[in-house]
């Protein structure tokens, strides 16, 4: 699947609603696509759930911050107030094909940085029965820079977005595009604006409740 894409076929939707006429096809895509990208809204994750089919790239600047990844001793810490970085926040990314720096701030990213130089974080993302997206990369202490020149940008080329759909936001793309459609048992009426609709049932609020606990973007550190 495309990163704009729904989370769920419309062969999917269909079957999950038990509908075996295709005649509503380009409806279900639309509505499903319209629920898809309220989640990605409603949970700040811009970047969606699916993954890139290739490498794509992503520009970020970096800005002076106290924030430092804590694996790091705080005593004595000279990057809080000197205005150094060494961890950089970034879209949800599955893996890293290079990273450059335009450390001379002229628009030209010719420096690129060995892979001992970072490391993605969170450390573990990719273990456990989920698979998670990295969500910053980190200077590391045995690499040559320690922490990212202040004031320049960076560009990082990889593949974007989760390692997978997790199956309650597929669920939930389902459930959400059936409200829309007054297809779902739980829909209450015909409301034009989608946050109404979810609203107004009391089973999207719980599933949206559910989601924004578990998959809302925040910082790990």
């Amino acid at each position: 699947m495309a990163i704009t894409d729904a989370y769920v076929s419309e062969p999917e939707y269909r079957a999950a609603k038990k509908q075996e006429s295709s005649e509503d096809s380009l409806t279900n895509i639309t509505y499903l696509q319209a629920a898809a990208r309220y989640l990605d809204r409603k949970l700040d994750r811009p970047s969606g759930f699916n993954r890139d089919a290739a490498d794509t790239f992503r520009i970020y600047e970096i800005t002076s911050s106290g924030k430092v990844y804590d694996g790091w001793a705080e005593s004595e810490n000279p990057w809080k107030y000197g205005g150094m970085k060494r961890v950089l926040e970034v879209d949800d990314l599955v893996s890293v094909t290079s990273i450059t720096i335009d450390e001379g701030r002229s628009g030209s990213f010719d420096t690129t940085l060995a892979t001992n130089d970072y490391e993605l974080l969170p450390l573990n993302a990719t273990k456990g029965v989920e698979q998670k997206p990295y969500t910053q990369i980190g200077m590391t202490s045995w690499g040559d820079y320690g922490a990212w020149p202040s004031a320049s940008r960076v560009k990082v080329t990889g593949i974007f977005g989760w390692p997978a759909v997790p199956d309650s936001i597929k669920v939930a793309n389902i459930e959400i595009a059936a409200i829309l459609q007054l297809k779902s048992p739980y829909a209450t009426g015909r409301i034009e604006d989608i946050d109404q609709s979810v609203g107004m049932a009391p089973q999207a609020r719980a599933i949206m409740r559910d989601l924004m606990t578990n998959y809302g973007k925040g910082l790990y550190f």
